[in-house]
């Protein structure tokens, strides 16, 4: 069965970059909460990472996300790549 995204939500796809799993997954974020803060809380959340392995968003193709600025500029089922400082730590 498929979850309905409200109004409310944005639905944004995200991956981890340098992986041999290119896949992305679907994650929903509270429109009245985009901020970098947050962004960087639902990944660190949604791949078991710690937020000081976290080198960079990039919004693709070629764009880094660097405040809430960035964040207020995403649209719906945008693409991004978590870019970590030690790919071997993901979910430890």
């Amino acid at each position: 069965m498929e979850e309905i995204t409200t109004p409310e939500e944005i639905v944004l796809k995200l991956r981890i970059a340098n992986l041999e799993d290119k896949d992305f997954i679907e994650v929903d974020l509270d429109k009245s909460s985009l901020t970098y803060v947050n962004l960087m809380s639902l990944c660190c959340h949604e791949f078991d990472v710690e937020a000081d392995n976290i080198k960079r968003v990039r919004k693709l193709p070629n764009t880094i996300v660097r405040n809430d600025t960035d964040v207020k500029r995403l649209l719906p089922f945008q693409e991004l790549e978590i870019v970590l400082k030690r790919e071997k730590d993901i979910g430890e």
